[in-house]
């Protein structure tokens, strides 16, 4: 009785878990890439660059990213660059948004 009780909490916590990481993104028009749900562009755009406001690029956000499937390949200063199936994406972090750009 009491390895069920503690199996159906764990399976709410990873139930919790998997909402509050999947669903707190959505995918951008470059290579779909993760972005946070409550980004907004901010006019400037294009096919390979987007800009948004958003702030609170953190530590959190990037495990998310990674979670995704990206993969952090290199960091330059505030700019991160990430890999998945052979498609490069860098983000971009300052003040009031992030920018993503094809690599």
């Amino acid at each position: 009785m009491k390895s069920r009780k503690l199996l159906i909490v764990s399976g709410i916590l990873s139930l919790i878990l998997l909402v509050s990481v999947f669903g707190s993104l959505k995918q951008s028009s470059i290579y779909n890439f993760p972005i946070p749900i409550i980004a907004q562009i901010n006019g400037k755009h294009s096919e390979s660059y987007i800009s948004y406001d958003f702030n609170g690029i953190n530590s959190l956000y990037i495990q998310h990213v990674k979670l995704f499937g990206w993969k952090e390949i290199e960091v330059l200063g505030s700019k991160k660059i990430f890999e998945k199936d052979g498609k490069k994406i860098a983000i971009t972090t300052y003040k009031d948004g992030f920018d993503l750009a094809i690599e």
